[in-house]
């Protein structure tokens, strides 16, 4: 069943994948997360965790049910075990006689029945093991935050890469284009050759850049392929609309932060409770365990091993209570309880730290997300006014009144903005994951 379900995924995100190729719009972040908490591999490791642990309570809840356990033994005493009586019971006295106990052959079997009635170690025992599941729980939950910050990252490192590249090919083909027209002008003596090689290197130097990116983006494909939990060279086509949709949602930079809802915190406040269960749990060693015993059995004694004689099968049982006392340990469970209340001490200085990191989190990213949205609208400026004097120097150079090295400059200053302006976007980009992280709120990009 697991298998058809996994199937079953696996074709709907490839559905998906030729759907958005066929648009021409890609995969978009949110469909990339949430098939990334369905696969990735790492997920599905915290996810047996969180089994495991659960398993591990219930092996404790077990203790407290009724143990049933049956034995059997069959002897065969080659040597009859020696008991000495003192001569008095013979009318011997001051004297001991050596007697035999035993058969030659013995036959038993027994059932024995314990049923805890009160026990305080084990009862805080299925408390302590509960919360540890809920602990691995916020774990796996953290897990799933760290996947979905994760995937995000990779996600607009490709399409900034992507862009980069779309801006290269862009060059390269108006490069292209301007060496054919440079060499035929060239061939006309209508220009010097030195201005055809200037090109030319340009041309060189863009093909270089090309495959290099080309390169880094496969690469990073892989590795996003891999954080999805699908075969590495599985395909993949991205929405990059998300670039496109730039504004600052007011709620994020608000001042009203609540710290509730970082799982990290959670987890450590978990961390500190379990350590007041430890020093209950301690406590609880001194007082006394009271159990229920009760035992059933047959035992066959012979000096021929003839099982259907029934004279020689006796039965015995018996009912009572097990009582444990703990009366002195040389002081080892009141070490173990500083022990506990030492770590109780070293968590609170962590969630005092973890509070402290939280915060600073909390104003880095927000301020990181204003700055680079200024920083955005300006290099949006530049860039639209560097391809202006791009397009307005390559009408002039058509005319012969610009030279060749003062186009490449152009050229370069228009590729130098495009880059500026697309990092400040991804900037902003990750600048608004950090801040959703340190909300407690990346589950929101899954919708």
């Amino acid at each position: 069943m697991k298998q058809k379900i996994i199937v079953l995924l696996f074709a709907v995100f490839q559905s998906i994948q030729l759907s958005s190729q066929n648009q021409n719009n890609g995969i978009k972040l949110n469909q990339c997360l949430n098939f990334a908490l369905a696969k990735n591999y790492q997920l599905k490791q915290a996810k047996y965790d969180n089994a495991i642990s659960t398993a591990k309570t219930n092996e404790v809840r077990a203790d407290i049910l009724p143990q049933l356990n049956a034995s059997a033994r069959i002897t065969n005493n080659i040597s009859i075990p020696v008991v000495i009586l003192p001569g008095e019971l013979l009318g011997k006295p001051n004297t001991t006689i050596p007697v035999e106990f035993g058969s030659t052959y013995e036959v038993g079997g027994m059932l024995e029945l314990s049923q805890v009635i009160f026990s305080p170690t084990l009862f805080m025992g299925i408390k302590i093991a509960k919360s540890a599941e809920e602990l691995i729980a916020l774990k796996t939950n953290l897990t799933e935050e760290e996947l979905i910050y994760n995937v995000s990252v990779a996600f607009y490192d490709i399409l900034y890469n992507e862009q980069q590249l779309l801006s290269i090919e862009s060059n390269l083909n108006t490069q292209d284009s301007l060496y054919k027209k440079t060499a035929y002008k060239v061939e006309q003596d209508l220009t010097r050759e030195i201005d055809l090689s200037r090109i030319g290197v340009n041309v060189a130097n863009l093909e270089v850049q090309r495959k290099q990116l080309k390169t880094v983006i496969e690469q990073q494909i892989r590795y996003f392929n891999v954080l999805l939990g699908i075969p590495w060279d599985t395909p993949l086509i991205l929405n990059n609309s998300c670039l496109y949709d730039i504004n600052v949602p007011s709620e994020l930079c608000s001042d009203s932060d609540s710290l509730s809802q970082r799982t990290e915190l959670t987890i450590i406040q978990r961390k500190r409770d379990l350590g007041h269960l430890s020093i209950k749990s301690i406590n609880s060693q001194y007082l006394p365990d009271i159990s229920l015993v009760a035992a059933a059995g047959y035992l066959f004694q012979d000096e021929k091993f003839k099982l259907s004689n029934t004279n020689s099968w006796f039965d015995h049982s018996f009912i009572g209570l097990r009582i444990s006392i703990p009366v002195f340990d040389g002081l080892r469970k009141q070490k173990q309880k500083q022990q506990a209340k030492f770590e109780i001490c070293k968590i609170d200085e962590e969630i005092q730290f973890t509070r402290q990191l939280i915060n600073t989190q909390l104003k880095n990213a927000k301020q990181s997300m204003l700055v680079n949205y200024e920083s955005m609208k300006v290099q949006k400026s530049n860039l639209q006014l560097a391809e202006k004097i791009y397009k307005q120097s390559r009408l002039l150079f058509k005319e012969d009144l610009y030279n060749v090295t003062d186009l490449l400059y152009t050229e370069m200053i228009f590729h130098d903005a495009q880059v500026s302006y697309w990092s400040e976007i991804i900037k902003y980009k990750k600048a608004e994951l950090d801040l959703l992280k340190a909300k407690g709120l990346l589950n929101t990009l899954l919708k």
